[in-house]
């Protein structure tokens, strides 16, 4: 199964020493290079040593830039929606 995550998740996850949980319910977790950037600072490097979430690149500009500009979603969210669509 594919998952695709925003910060908040893996944020608190990673607080609790628990990010396995998302490993052992998905296997490989995506995160676009947006939300790869906001859980690095807090998370301590904890995630950049888990091999499984791994750093993707978003497939629309165009989807992107209108969640962000015209819908206001936080550039994380923005971007895991976009990854998806």
């Amino acid at each position: 199964m594919i998952a695709v995550s925003n910060t908040t998740a893996i944020i608190y996850l990673a607080e609790i020493d628990h990010l396995h949980i998302l490993r052992g319910l998905f296997g490989d977790v995506l995160v676009p290079e947006q939300v790869y950037r906001e859980i690095k600072e807090p998370t301590k490097n904890k995630v950049v040593s888990c091999n499984w979430i791994k750093k993707v690149k978003i497939h629309s500009a165009k989807t992107y830039e209108y969640l962000t500009n015209i819908v206001h979603l936080h550039p994380g969210e923005a971007a895991a929606i976009t990854w998806c669509t």
